[in-house]
């Protein structure tokens, strides 16, 4: 189960707003997404899901223009384009064993970065048809998921340098 993502939880620590049936109803699924989809332990999947969506990012630039809020400097593109490459970056890390560490912290930051994306965007959405508002407003706890994801690439990492470590000098694991 998802526990770590209760909705008193993420109510608290994101505001009453979550308190709303639908979200609570959107931050149960979304917990029931992730056991199902998203194993524990499991690098492929984040990589990808960075990689695809890293891809689109160049492949069709306008709907990600289109999120990026307008209180940030420079031209919406850019911030595409970069959150394109930081993606495919990440992607790679995460890809090689021997960058997992960092592809998971990567993922992580990437992830907190793009958020105000995903916030402005259910902003913009709230007077859409409502599935297209779900659209909008799944990608809030969805977000969360894919850190959680992240921190469990970076466990995996470690467990297996450890299981590496022990391997080369010889201790013998049960």
């Amino acid at each position: 189960m998802c526990s770590w993502l209760s909705s008193d939880k993420f109510g608290a620590e994101f505001g009453s707003g979550l308190s709303h049936p639908f979200a609570k109803w959107l931050n149960m699924a979304s917990c029931q997404v992730y056991d199902q989809a998203m194993p524990r332990k499991d690098p492929q999947l984040l990589t990808g899901l960075l990689a695809g969506m890293g891809a689109l990012h160049f492949i069709a630039p306008k709907p990600f223009d289109s999120i990026i809020p307008p209180q940030l400097p420079g031209r919406p593109r850019a911030y595409t384009l970069a959150s394109g490459v930081a993606e495919l970056a990440t992607a790679g890390l995460i890809a090689q064993r021997r960058t997992r560490k960092l592809g998971g912290a990567a993922a992580i930051a990437l992830f907190l970065a793009v958020f105000p994306a995903n916030i402005y965007m259910a902003h913009q959405w709230q007077d859409k048809p409502w599935p297209l508002k779900a659209i909008a407003y799944g990608r809030l706890p969805l977000q969360a998921l894919l850190i959680k994801q992240g921190w469990n690439v970076m466990k995996m990492a470690d467990a297996e340098m450890g299981a590496n470590a022990k391997e080369a000098t010889g201790v013998k694991t049960r």
